[in-house]
């Protein structure tokens, strides 16, 4: 992975990058510390050569709020770059070579569908990217292989009824697997 590089000094909350710090200020309001945490345990063991396991991140809020810039622009280049996996967790392409080049894959407003089995299929896929370190890696021409992915999975959805199906049933199999942040509109 080439992850963007830290500074070689600290300081306050926001120096050197006032402008993202503004933006992820209001984004998550009061949820601000938690979604660092998260985000520094990802960071971290990827710089390090390391890569955890960790939660599967959904971040629901208003349309236009900036989760998707989050995910698709700062996430990605932070850590390196991110894969659009809607049609693999989803089971609708089973082709996933491309996703395995990079240790954040995105998901956004794309799965809120009524389809029963869709739904059960996006819910397992979740839940074993988010539990397991193994998952059948396919190329085209070429016979599938189990192969380790240690990456994570950010969901954003908007903030409706509708969309919030989105989020997999909270039983006690996935409670623990999950982290669901309510954003504002910047």
């Amino acid at each position: 992975l080439k992850l963007l590089s830290p500074v070689k000094s600290s300081g306050e909350w926001g120096d050197g990058f006032p402008c993202v710090a503004n933006f992820l200020s209001e984004l998550f309001k009061d949820q601000l510390e938690h979604f660092l945490a998260w985000l520094h345990i990802f960071y971290k063991s990827a710089r390090d050569g390391d890569l955890r396991m960790g939660q599967v991140v959904f971040i629901a809020g208003p349309p236009e709020s900036g989760k998707t810039f989050l995910s698709n622009k700062l996430m990605s280049d932070l850590m390196g770059g991110n894969q659009g996996a809607t049609g693999f967790i989803t089971g609708q392409d089973n082709f996933n070579k491309s996703l395995f080049d990079t240790a954040l894959w995105t998901i956004d407003d794309a799965v809120a569908t009524s389809d029963y089995r869709t739904r059960e299929k996006y819910f397992q896929m979740v839940k074993q990217v988010a539990a397991n370190e193994d998952i059948d890696y396919r190329r085209k021409y070429v016979d599938g292989f189990s192969m380790q992915w240690k990456g994570r999975l950010i969901v954003t959805m908007n903030d409706d009824g509708g969309s919030l199906n989105m989020l997999p049933p909270m039983d006690p199999s996935i409670e623990d697997k999950v982290n669901l942040y309510k954003v504002s509109k910047v």
